[in-house]
């Protein structure tokens, strides 16, 4: 699996790549990891916005805790897409390696599935 801990992330802010959110768009509009290059396509609406995946740059998904980016990567992966990352334990991890947002998370997000902030367990 093509999972990125963000503690390991220092090349998220070059041009060559996209970070996309896949969570709603309510949820993005919340809070939202704080990178130069992010959009956000809603795992719900993927299907409908394919087009709009680049395939000639790295592409990073990213969603709560990992399971929609995730799932978003496998789908993306099945049509073809290969420059593809996810965020392992999502936006939680984010934040748990005290990594800037944007917004307001809610005190359930900061405490929910780990209290680890390392990945690969």
């Amino acid at each position: 699996m093509k999972k990125i801990c963000p503690n390991k992330i220092n090349t998220i802010n070059e041009k060559e790549i996209l970070v996309v959110d896949v969570r709603e768009n309510f949820e993005f509009k919340e809070y939202r990891i704080d990178v130069e290059n992010i959009e956000n396509i809603p795992l719900s609406e993927i299907d409908n916005k394919i087009q709009e995946f680049p395939d000639n740059r790295e592409v990073i998904l990213v969603c709560n805790n990992g399971l929609r980016s995730e799932m978003a990567l496998k789908f993306l992966e099945q049509r073809g897409f290969r420059n593809l990352k996810f965020i392992e334990g999502g936006i939680v991890k984010w934040i748990q390696n005290h990594l800037k947002i944007i917004g307001n998370a809610p005190d359930i997000v900061s405490h929910s599935l780990s209290l680890d902030k390392t990945c690969g367990k």
